[in-house]
């Protein structure tokens, strides 16, 4: 059986698929085209991100085309992610590969909501959380503490931070070992 190089399915216009369609093709090596995604804030907010991390991603009307980055670099300010959330979730698990410290600030909805649970599991993996404001919630900077030849932990997920986790699993992350309970004891 021969190896499949090119894929094309059809799926429905949705943030979600678009952002995790942004997500994984920032972390390919090669260029990808993404057919009909949702143009939403949410998919700019995480397309700024990944931009700011040195991949390059052009919209037209009917595409987005995400040319990765050779190395993901943190830029020197907090990169602004307004209310999308799933640009502070994804942001935080890519200063796994970052090199740098990579803030992440969102407007004041953004700052009322929860990151502390994700940012405990990356602490797990070698990244340390600081929080700018109130403890828990952006505005935080993630840094990734050198963590390179330790054994890692297994790290309980739930919920939305397990889709991450799942996206994740491509790159370094494959070393850990998770387990999925998506309701609380």
């Amino acid at each position: 059986m021969a190896a499949v190089t090119s894929l094309s399915l059809p799926i429905p216009r949705s943030k979600s698929l678009t952002q995790r369609a942004l997500f994984i093709a920032a972390l390919r090596p090669e260029a990808t085209v993404i057919a009909t995604p949702l143009d939403c804030d949410d998919s700019r907010r995480l397309s700024e991100l990944c931009a700011l991390l040195g991949a390059r991603i052009d919209w037209d009307e009917r595409h987005a085309t995400v040319t990765p980055a050779a190395r993901l670099t943190a830029p020197a300010a907090p990169v602004p992610c307004g209310n999308a959330g799933t640009a502070v979730r994804f942001g935080a698990c890519l200063s796994l590969l970052c090199d740098g410290a990579l803030g992440l600030d969102g407007d004041e909805h953004m700052r009322a909501r929860p990151i502390g649970p994700l940012a405990t599991s990356l602490g797990a993996l070698g990244v340390e959380a600081r929080y700018l404001g109130r403890a828990g919630s952006p505005p935080v900077v993630f840094e990734r503490l050198g963590a390179h030849g330790r054994r890692f932990p297994e790290v309980l997920v739930r919920g939305a931070v397990a889709s991450i986790w799942r996206a994740f699993a491509p790159a370094p992350a494959r070393q850990v070992k998770t387990r999925r309970r998506d309701k609380r004891p």
